[in-house]
């Protein structure tokens, strides 16, 4: 089976530009990205052509859909080793744009809605490279909510977007991604969105685990508190606490502060098999 994705606004009505950017797109193969299979183009339409997930996103995965808006959420529990699972290849994915490509292929858009999963909750990364083929977002510099105008056929979700998106003197480039891979980190260990809206407030997940990383004083008893209460305790606590420390070090509000994705790759490498460690 396979899936359609519709752009409704393309970034150009010439099909041959078109073609190839869909080309380059085409070339971006690694296990943990969802293959681009083909394309239909029209001047007033033009899909995308990939394989269909029947397992779904970590989107509905993590935090529950419903099939009406009145139903409660069905959720299904994650185990820490499907979490690290995710975040390992997503981060592997990632690495691969920003590798494989010169200038480096950036996902912009990374969020739980664009990572589809397989039975054993190995990561698809999907939507990369749209950025290509699609209009320049919107920015909203207050709150940095970064989106496609309506039509587009993507919408950037605020929590996820870097800093400075928002700000046009700074050079957008591969650190963007970076931040969006540190909030899906911290969402994959809280287990709570990048943004909660409440009645009198809204709560930012980097800003509530940053004051609970302040108030632990190098304990784990704060840290562990904000860790996803569904996965009941069961969880090794030396890979949970770096993992959710890499994630702050990757929401750095400085993208210099940021590391790269490959060295991403390389520690949680190290912390899923330390040095010196044993199986």
């Amino acid at each position: 089976m396979v899936a359609l994705k519709k752009l409704i606004s393309s970034n150009s009505n010439n099909k041959v530009e078109f073609e190839r950017e869909v080309r380059v797109l085409g070339k971006a193969k690694h296990p943990n990205l969802m293959p681009l299979r083909g394309y239909y183009w029209t001047p007033h339409l033009q899909l995308l052509i990939t394989d269909y997930a029947s397992h779904g996103s970590l989107e509905a995965r993590l935090h529950g859909t419903g099939s009406s808006s009145s139903s409660p959420p069905v959720r299904v529990t994650m185990t820490w080793a499907e979490r690290f699972r995710v975040v390992s290849g997503t981060a592997r994915a990632l690495a691969h744009l920003h590798q494989a490509f010169r200038p480096p292929m950036i996902h912009y858009n990374l969020k739980p809605s664009n990572i589809l999963l397989d039975d054993h909750c190995n990561p698809m990364v999907t939507d990369f490279g749209l950025p290509r083929l699609l209009p320049k977002p919107a920015v909203d510099n207050k709150h940095h909510h970064s989106r496609f105008h309506q039509g587009g056929g993507i919408i950037m979700a605020g929590g996820y977007v870097a800093p400075e998106l928002a700000c046009q003197s700074l050079r957008v480039n591969e650190k963007c991604d970076i931040y969006g891979f540190g909030v899906l980190i911290l969402e994959l260990v809280t287990g709570r969105r990048a943004v909660q809206y409440g009645e009198d407030d809204v709560v930012i997940l980097i800003d509530q685990v940053r004051v609970m990383l302040e108030l632990d004083h190098g304990g784990t008893n704060n840290v562990l508190d904000c860790v996803d209460p569904r996965m009941g305790g069961e969880f090794p606590e030396e890979e949970v606490l770096p993992v959710l420390k890499l994630g702050m070090v990757c929401t750095s509000q400085i993208p210099s502060n940021r590391p790269s994705m490959a060295e991403v790759v390389q520690i949680l490498q190290v912390i899923k098999a330390p040095i010196g460690g044993t199986d």
